[in-house]
């Protein structure tokens, strides 16, 4: 629709699509509420067309009436012609030649709320009813807008004044509904008139600053709506996380209503109660934020009160001290290196071997010699590990500080055969036996003559003893087993072992003539050992069996990487094992 005041400037058009009908529905002509204005002057046009189409006089056919020598012109004419004829047939006499008339009386359109304004009157006036009951009348068969129940026929007479009070009915409608179109196109014309609203974009003073819009300042809505939303709420929920990412954390609660306040010795809701937001209403972020810090303050306040004491408890591994003003300090149970028990004749730059308790494990270091009998009831000293290499012989000290003792079956035991175990390192027992890896060489250097020198073996066990005694045990323990009768000397260790006799000469063992290792011919030969040194010969200058714990003195070996392992339940501690 094109609207009527389209180049009356400097007025807005406004297209009638844009109006809308807010009267009530009106069902007959699918009229509703909320149409827009171009839909309702189309309805209604198109049902005034039909009515004048109806209401059209040359649609009807008035040729069987013979009399009529100048038919009806219009429709009310035409209706009254009819209701004249019918008058006729019923005997009466037509309104037209001066008969009774009724005249309507009741409102054509029930719906409008002031009735009064609707009477018509419609010339010439015809009758509601038959003017007699002995008029002739024909039954005929009527549509279906004329139907009542399921009876489809009607008398003649009956229907043709239902027709009549229809049809004057449609023409009271149609001239009503020209006088809504009149003021309907009355109203568009007004709107279509009315100047557009000019819109102003508000604004106000804002009382923080916004982003970078300052406290105080006055700023349109769309100006604090864009600074707010790209400068602080983006901002925010990038630090605080989203709506879910908060609720999420609101939830990880692990201090309840039934919590035991550390304070007050009471569940956390009743020792502050009116403070505390109780479980059942605990939902937000404020509430979450509001029972931390109740929770922080009660841990501060219960650490500062003088309640809290921390008392400590030492293990075999940790060392807890608790300083005056509560500072907890923990330090590995470490004894540092002691030296061993039972070795009394070392001295100087000789090192006693050593001890170190870690927690339950101790940890062994050094070099450990057999003493050397001095031939006059004591041991010879040790104050350098090269004391015993001119000494000519291999008899242990049994006898004196730092003496050893010999099994009947050669086993050699420091200090007298007790343990060596300090008692600043444990007063008790170790929980097994602990063994070097074996065989363990046992080695003896010696002076052969002025100085020349080499150095004598011999294959040994070196272990430890539940009850903390080193001990050394000889190949000859070795070779006398449990189970049988040991032949001594029939080991294979042996050929490590070594088994020398004064004045007799050294073997050369690399010599080319040497048959130590190889044969010169197939078939059954001796060993042979050449002495030739390079043009010299040398003889041992004492006998010695290695093989035997009697000619181990003056032997030493380490016992670094020996290991051992108390009992849970030392003396460091008598509950827990860490």
């Amino acid at each position: 629709m094109k609207p009527l005041n389209l180049d009356n400037k400097p007025c807005s058009p406004i297209s009638s699509n844009c109006v809308v009908w807010q009267g009530p529905d009106i069902p007959c002509i699918h009229l509703c509420t909320g149409d827009s204005i171009s839909e309702v002057i189309h309805k209604l046009a198109t049902e005034l067309c039909e009515v004048l189409e109806t209401l059209k006089v040359s649609n009807y056919d008035l040729t069987c009436f013979s009399t009529i020598s100048c038919g009806p012109q219009n429709f009310q004419e035409l209706v009254q012609f009819i209701l004249d004829q019918l008058c006729l047939l019923e005997g009466g006499t037509p309104a037209s030649s001066g008969g009774t008339t009724v005249p309507i009386s009741d409102p054509l359109d029930p719906r409008q709320p002031n009735s009064s304004s609707q009477l018509v009157t419609v010339k010439p006036i015809f009758t509601k009813a038959r003017a007699s009951e002995t008029c002739p009348d024909c039954v005929v068969t009527v549509p279906d807008e004329f139907v009542v129940g399921t009876q489809r026929t009607m008398q003649l007479v009956d229907y043709a004044v239902v027709m009549g009070e229809r049809i004057a009915g449609i023409v009271t409608e149609v001239s009503l509904m020209n006088d809504q179109m009149v003021d309907i196109v009355k109203r568009v014309v007004t709107l279509e008139n009315t100047p557009a609203p000019s819109l102003a974009m508000p604004s106000f003073t804002i009382g923080c600053q916004i982003g970078s819009l300052l406290s105080g300042s006055t700023n349109q809505i769309d100006t604090l709506l864009e600074e707010f939303i790209n400068n602080v709420w983006c901002g925010y929920t990038t630090s605080t996380g989203s709506a879910t990412e908060l609720t999420t954390a609101v939830g990880q609660a692990c201090i309840t209503d039934a919590s035991v306040s550390l304070e007050k010795g009471s569940a956390m809701s009743i020792g502050y109660a009116g403070l505390w937001v109780d479980d059942a209403d605990y939902s937000t972020v404020a509430d979450a934020i509001n029972n931390i810090w109740i929770s922080l303050c009660d841990v501060f306040s219960y650490l500062t009160s003088g309640k809290f004491e921390i008392t400590t408890l030492d293990s075999n591994t940790i060392n807890l001290t608790l300083s005056a003003d509560k500072v907890l300090t923990a330090k590995v149970q470490d004894t540092g290196w002691v030296d061993l028990e039972g070795f009394e004749f070392y001295s100087g730059t000789a090192a006693k071997p050593q001890v170190r308790r870690i927690g339950n494990v101790l940890h062994f270091r050094g070099y450990v010699f057999v003493p050397l009998d001095n031939g006059a009831g004591g041991i010879h000293g040790l104050s350098s590990y090269s004391d015993y290499n001119n000494i000519a012989t291999c008899i242990p000290g049994t006898s004196g500080p730092g003496a050893v003792s010999i099994s009947t079956g050669g086993v050699i035991s420091f200090n007298n055969g007790t343990s060596v175990i300090p008692t600043s390192i444990t007063s008790k027992n170790l929980d097994a036996d602990y063994r070097m890896p074996y065989p363990a060489v046992l080695n003896r250097p010696i002076v052969i003559s002025g100085t020349v020198g080499t150095s004598l073996t011999a294959a040994s066990r070196i272990a430890i003893t539940e009850a903390g005694v080193l001990y050394i045990a000889s190949l000859r323990d070795q070779e006398q087993i449990a189970s049988a009768t040991g032949v001594i000397g029939g080991s294979h260790l042996r050929f490590i072992t070594s088994n020398i006799r004064s004045g007799e000469s050294v073997p050369n063992f690399i010599n080319a003539d040497t048959d130590i290792h190889n044969f010169p011919a197939a078939g059954a030969n001796n060993l042979v050992g050449e002495t030739d040194f390079s043009g010299s010969d040398y003889t041992w200058p004492f006998s010695c069996d290695a093989g035997d714990s009697g000619n181990l003195g003056g032997f030493f070996a380490t016992i670094e990487g020996l290991t051992a392992f108390l009992d849970c339940s030392s003396d460091i501690t008598a509950t827990t094992c860490y």
